[in-house]
Parts: structure tokens; sequence; C-alpha cells
């Protein structure tokens, strides 16, 4: 217990530097990026068979469907943009977040439970985007310094991209088979970053075992160029990076007020 508290504090040292904060962020962004470009790519590669299965779902002509994923492609494109030249942010992250509730209901993602996982997890990256956005270094207490924001809707919006992010590596955890212990501690850190308990140690380390992970079940390259589960693994291998990099955000923004280690710290406090 006490190793963890050490190492926790000496994470959120290293965190509040300006150079770690920078990478760590540049990092978790790109990735994040990357996960949203390949799913425009995905878009462009198989867009005759979206605009087929749109069409029949909501009984709406072709003609009408084309625009409408051009709209929803174009969007998440300017999103991706916006975001890595940190030009008008927030229109970036509203975007990108738009994009996804679009997927989630009208390509009828909610009604499967991977797909719904998928999304609400982009969600949850994206809202981890703009909370490290608006991150005040100095406080490292998330909210845009700019906006009188309500600490509950803070609160609200840091615990629910906290339990959102995760939902991807419960995903993953499906394909992991065999490998039980390495099931089990994924689990135990994603169950610290969701009730905020060292939340910084175990997203960190959550996010290195993600990425180990994600090489190994993902590994899409291995497979025949023409195979079909070859650029299903190659989505899903890009995929994971956005709630890898979401999981690197949670590093740095902390555990807020809604999180045991929130509630640890009054006690202390109050104790002294």
């Amino acid at each position: 217990m006490e190793v963890l508290t050490k190492t926790e504090e000496l994470v959120s040292e290293a965190v509040g530097t300006k150079t770690v904060r920078r990478s760590l962020t540049t990092a978790a962004r790109v990735l994040i990026v990357l996960a949203f470009t390949d799913d425009i790519y995905s878009q462009q590669y198989g867009w005759w068979s979206n605009v087929n299965y749109f069409a029949q779902t909501w009984g709406v002509s072709k003609a009408l469907v084309g625009p409408i994923l051009g709209l929803l492609v174009t969007a998440e494109f300017f999103g991706t943009l916006l975001i890595l030249t940190q030009q008008r942010f927030e229109l970036g992250c509203g975007a990108l977040f738009c994009g996804t509730v679009f997927q989630l209901i009208f390509f009828r993602h909610y009604r499967s439970t991977s797909g719904a996982m998928r999304d609400l997890s982009l969600c949850g990256c994206v809202t981890m985007v703009m909370l490290e956005r608006w991150t005040d270094p100095g406080t490292m207490e998330p909210g845009p310094p700019s906006l009188k924001w309500d600490g509950k809707l803070r609160t609200v919006m840091q615990f629910t991209g906290r339990v959102l992010v995760g939902l991807m590596f419960l995903r993953l955890a499906d394909d992991l088979g065999s490998r039980n212990v390495l099931l089990l501690f994924g689990y135990l850190l994603l169950s610290g970053v969701i009730l905020g308990y060292k939340t910084r140690v175990c997203a960190g380390l959550l996010s290195a075992l993600f990425f180990l992970t994600n090489l190994t079940v993902c590994s899409w390259w291995m497979e025949e160029p023409d195979s079909p589960k070859r650029e299903f693994l190659r989505a899903e291998f890009f995929l994971n990076f956005a709630a890898i990099g979401g999981l690197l955000l949670e590093t740095v923004v902390g555990p807020g007020k809604a999180s045991l280690d929130a509630q640890s710290g009054r006690r202390v406090s109050r104790s002294q």
C-alpha cells in the first residue's frame, strides 16, 4: 500500500512537469487521432456497403444517404485536423463526439454490446481530451479556466470519461483467451481506474498492458493480404489506440473529486 502511495506521488510530480505532461498529452492525442483516421479509412473502404446498409435499415434513398455519410466523414476529418493543429479545439472534439454518437444510433451499434462499448469508449476518449485541454497546469484541476463551470458537472465528466474509456479494454479482454493472469491483472488495474484508486499509476500501467496486448491479439500484419480477418484486426488494432490514449490522458488529468483518492485525501486533511 505504501509503495503504491509513493509511486502515485512520484507519477503526479512527473506529470506536473511541463516536459512529461506535454509528451504524454501529445502521444495520447496522436493515438486517438489515429483511431478516428482509421475509421475514416474504413468508411471510405466500405462506402457502398455502408450506403446500402443505411438505406435498407432506415428506408432512405441512396441519393440522400451518400451526402449524409459524406458529412460524417468530413466531420471526423476536420475534427482530427483541428485537434492535431489545436485550432478551434472544442469544435474539433464536438465534431468527433457527434460523429461517434451518430454511428452509435444510426448504424445501430447500440444493438450490439461490442459496438455500443466501442462508441461509448470513443466518446469517453474525446471527453478526456477536452478535460485535459481545460486543465489548469498549476492545480491539475480539470475545467476551462475561462468558464466558471459548476464543480459537479466537471466531476461527472471526469468520472464518466474514466468509466467509458475502460470499456474498450473489456472488448479486447474477450480475445485474451487463456491469458488468465494477464486478464486478471488488467481487470484489477481497470477497477482502480474506474474507482479512482491510485488512478495515475493504474491508468499508466493499464495503458502499457493494453498496448502490449493489442500488439499480440490484433496483429493484423500477420494475416494474408486478402483475408477479411486482416481488415477486421486492423480496424480493432487502431481502435484500441484511442483507449490507450484515453488512459494516458487519465494519467495526466488525475482522478478528480469522484474517486477513492479524493475521499482519502479529504480524510487525511480532516485528521490533520
